[in-house]
């Protein structure tokens, strides 16, 4: 709880500190905190956590439309539409459990690790390519966001611990991505850094 109200303390104090009160600054506060809700509850293995998600999901499509971040846009799109498959998934395996309403987390093998990370090369190529055609902000960077939030996502949608390290490689890089987006002036873009960080 204390981690909980740290961080919304800390998203809505950089919302005010930005002093843009616009539409976007608005949608950028709602995603930092249905996410931030989202990232406990997953955290605690909540199924509760695709609902947040999913508010998160769709707020955050529309802040990465404004800032053409390609990448990211896909990214989100894939992420509302995984909300329902984990409710299912983590339905059916938390029936399945002894007790208790929490997801128990799984253990990766090393060959599965290897065909994750060969998918994130070739996911990252097809993404890199349609950011390229597309005229999108940061493409090398941005590019990277979908491979590994279709890894995390998977990954957290079937129980694996090591969600963890593709979730953490994405926020290192969107740090990155919305600092850049800071420095140009970029709609809701400090909401959207101290997120990451």
């Amino acid at each position: 709880m204390i981690l909980l109200f740290g961080l919304l303390a800390v998203q809505i104090g950089s919302f005010l500190f930005a002093d843009q009160y616009n539409a976007v600054s608005y949608i950028g506060l709602f995603t930092g905190v249905t996410q931030i809700i989202s990232l406990i509850l997953c955290d605690q293995g909540r199924i509760t956590t695709y609902f947040w998600e999913s508010l998160s999901a769709g707020a955050w499509l529309i802040t990465d439309i404004e800032n053409r971040l390609i990448g990211d846009i896909y990214s989100q799109v894939f992420y509302f539409v995984m909300q329902f498959v984990g409710i299912y998934v983590w339905g059916k395996r938390i029936d399945r459990q002894s007790k208790g309403i929490e997801l128990k987390s799984r253990k990766m093998t090393w060959q599965q690790g290897l065909f994750w990370f060969f998918a994130s090369l070739v996911i990252y190529a097809i993404v890199l390519y349609t950011s390229k055609r597309l005229n999108g902000t940061q493409i090398y960077l941005d590019a990277t966001l979908l491979p590994l939030g279709i890894v995390g996502q998977v990954l957290m949608t079937y129980g694996y611990r090591s969600q963890w390290i593709a979730w953490i490689a994405l926020d290192v890089i969107n740090v990155i991505v919305w600092f850049n987006q800071l420095k140009v002036s970029s709609p809701a873009s400090l909401s959207m850094l101290v997120l990451q960080v």
